[in-house]
């Protein structure tokens, strides 16, 4: 990277993220907060002066959806006010975004001498990712980072404190506890390990002091309760009306709206048309024993295709974690848009091989994949009602398409570079 073009990106980069903080900021000012801002303030001081996280009213029970944990943290920026809080949170995603990319192409590229394309056109083909980010204020970026460094931890052998980023990511927001699956089956024992023992401390002992040890026990058990064992007919977790909607692109909500008649999209009954996309009328139990059986042959499918040990090695890591990374996305009960900031590594990856793949097979597959991906994303995001094509799931089917070239890409670079002898170094050592 020549030096002008490295002041050009840097500047572009400060002067996008100028422009990102100015939609929050400029809301705070007019005294009205925007979006989840001024509910992280309200936890905050609700921490802050030792009031209930949950179970508040009758009316909205639930206002705080993310564990104890996450309430701690956020008393950091809401003792510097309103608008002390949103330019912190403004700038943790900020800082967090150029974590992101910095760790994307260290995972991606090593410390090689890196294609300049990397450093821009992943953040642009993510733009509308990382605008959710700062518009809406959710922390999704932040635990992209944690992961991604995570990663980059089992990279280099250093297990314990790849356990320690996965366990602080959970402990914010709760979906990404399924990367301990992937500990245990790549036997990354000493990351598995840290990992429980980094979500004891930061679920339990971290909030003991402030909350204390008993209310904090309690805070968790209501959490745990109210968010994993709330499920009915009208849906699951602490907003049914929301859960099987169109806005979510998870599995479960996919798999329920086309395997119950529910309505995909509440705020059309006003068009006097229901939108329903269903092609069988099961019970809401009948639709969790089938989800969760096709949620088991998708992790059994990303089993059987990652490659032996022998056959490892950097780029079919890379493709096999970004894999990861996308199914956690739709693993997770509730998948809005701004989930799928997480992209972010996998983009940078296709774009990595479409650029510099050994050959024209390679680089053909990674630019289709990412085509017919970010196509998928796009065609649901006019503001058409009813929500017929979200309804549909396009989010979740552009993970699938994602995750089939990703597999594709990670048996074709095993094979490739063990036949040609070049396994990950340590790998037949270690984990």
């Amino acid at each position: 990277m020549t030096p002008r073009f490295r002041a050009w990106a840097i500047g572009s980069f400060i002067l996008t993220n100028l422009i990102l903080a100015a939609f929050p900021i400029s809301t705070q000012l007019k005294g009205s907060g925007n979006k989840d801002y001024p509910l992280w303030y309200d936890v905050g001081q609700w921490v802050l002066h030792g009031e209930d996280l949950y179970l508040r009213n009758a009316d909205d029970p639930f206002p705080f959806l993310y564990p104890p944990f996450a309430a701690i943290l956020l008393a950091i920026p809401s003792s510097l006010g309103k608008m002390g809080s949103v330019l912190v949170l403004v700038l943790l995603n900020a800082v967090s975004w150029y974590a992101a990319v910095r760790l994307s192409i260290r995972l991606v590229a090593g410390t090689e001498r890196i294609h300049w394309t990397l450093w821009g056109w992943p953040s642009v083909v993510c733009l509308w990712g990382v605008y959710e980010m700062f518009f809406v204020g959710q922390p999704n970026l932040f635990l992209l980072a944690l992961m991604l460094g995570g990663l980059v931890c089992l990279r280099e052998n250093r297990g314990g404190w790849a356990g320690v980023l996965f366990a602080l990511a959970t402990a914010i927001k709760a979906f990404p506890i399924v990367v301990i699956c992937y500990l245990l089956w790549r036997r990354y024992w000493l990351a598995a390990g840290s990992m429980v023992l980094g979500l004891i401390v930061f679920l339990v002992l971290v909030p003991a002091p402030i909350r204390g040890f008993e209310r904090n026990l309690t805070d968790l058990q209501t959490w745990f309760e109210g968010m994993f064992l709330r499920h009915g007919d009208d849906g699951f977790s602490q907003r049914p009306e929301q859960a099987l909607g169109w806005k979510n692109q998870s599995l479960l909500a996919v798999g329920h709206r086309f395997l119950r008649p529910v309505d995909a999209d509440g705020d059309a009954v006003e068009l006097g048309l229901p939108v329903r996309v269903n092609v069988l009328n099961l019970d809401f139990k009948q639709v969790t024993v089938v989800i969760a059986g096709i949620a088991a042959l998708i992790g059994l499918a990303y089993l059987v295709a990652m490659p032996p040990m022998r056959r490892r090695t950097p780029d079919s890591d890379t493709a096999e974690t970004a894999i990861l990374i996308s199914l956690m996305i739709i693993a997770s009960p509730i998948a809005y848009t701004y989930y799928f900031v997480w992209l972010l590594y996998p983009v940078t990856l296709l774009i990595h091989h479409g650029m510099t793949g050994p050959d024209r097979t390679v680089r053909w597959v990674s630019w289709g994949t990412l085509t017919l991906t970010m196509l998928l994303l796009a065609i649901g995001t006019p503001n058409d009602r009813p929500h017929i094509i979200q309804a549909w799931g396009n989010a979740f089917w552009a993970i699938v398409v994602l995750v089939i070239g990703l597999t594709w890409l990670m048996r074709r670079t095993a094979s490739r570079a063990a036949s040609e002898g070049e396994l990950v170094e340590g790998l037949r050592a270690s984990p």
